[in-house]
């Protein structure tokens, strides 16, 4: 018993640090992933980090491909864009319940979150930024009290910053993605939902074009064809 304890706690550990390396982008998409490797890296043994990869694949941050190997995951533009419409129908409902119910504890949340952000001139000032973007959305959420959707919110949130955190260091980019949040809380504020919902969706709808140019791709036919539906298998 005690064993399995402690093989649960280094699989536990193991699963921070590796998805830590996913989202942060020290692991490349598509990137093939050593059991060995790891291991040794953590100073463990290669039952926990099993077991953590099990753990990992089932948020789709790893696939597990028989006979082929573990790789760090892929998406296809077709996966993209699903993903994005899946989060911009989650966020726009937060966002209509927000507003609806909590607006000024919603506006004085995301100005918190919104004096915070300022344009990126490195690469820490960039992962910070999407730290804050992350939070941002996390907000909305939050602010809809709805446990449910906050649930499935939780199902694609680390995807998508980890796909956040693709994004190279782009000052037009960041510049953009800066002035959509300000007009987003000017609007919210007003408590002007329709206009609000259009620039929610708008911000949203950047994001796909701008993944599908950026990710790493396979050039592995096979490995494009097992990694199509990635998005839809998080919720089977």
């Amino acid at each position: 018993m005690r064993r399995r304890t402690q093989t649960q706690s280094l699989a536990s550990t193991a699963t921070e640090q590796i998805r830590r390396r996913i989202v942060d982008g020290e692991l490349q998409l598509g990137q093939a992933l050593s059991e060995t490797t790891l291991a040794a890296e953590l100073g463990i043994s290669k039952t926990p980090i099993r077991e953590a990869l099990l753990r990992l694949a089932a948020e789709g941050l790893v696939q597990i491909l028989p006979q082929r190997g573990t790789f760090v995951f892929e998406l296809s533009e077709v996966d993209a864009h699903a993903l994005s419409d899946f989060r911009t129908t989650l966020e726009v409902e937060a966002l209509r319940m927000a507003m609806r119910d909590h607006k000024p504890a919603l506006v004085a949340a995301l100005r918190a979150v919104l004096g915070k952000m300022k344009p990126s001139r490195s690469q820490s000032e960039s992962l910070q930024y999407r730290a804050l973007d992350d939070r941002f959305h996390r907000v909305i959420m939050e602010h809809s009290y709805n446990p449910y959707l906050a649930r499935a919110y939780e199902n694609i949130a680390v995807l998508v910053h980890a796909l956040r955190n693709r994004l190279v260091i782009d000052a037009p980019t960041h510049a953009q993605s800066l002035k959509d949040h300000k007009e987003l809380v000017r609007a919210i504020e007003k408590g002007e939902v329709e206009k609000s919902v259009t620039l929610l969706k708008e911000h949203i709808a950047r994001s796909p074009a701008d993944y599908v140019k950026r990710l790493t791709r396979s050039r592995d036919p096979q490995r494009v064809m097992d990694g199509w539906g990635l998005a839809a298998s998080l919720f089977r």
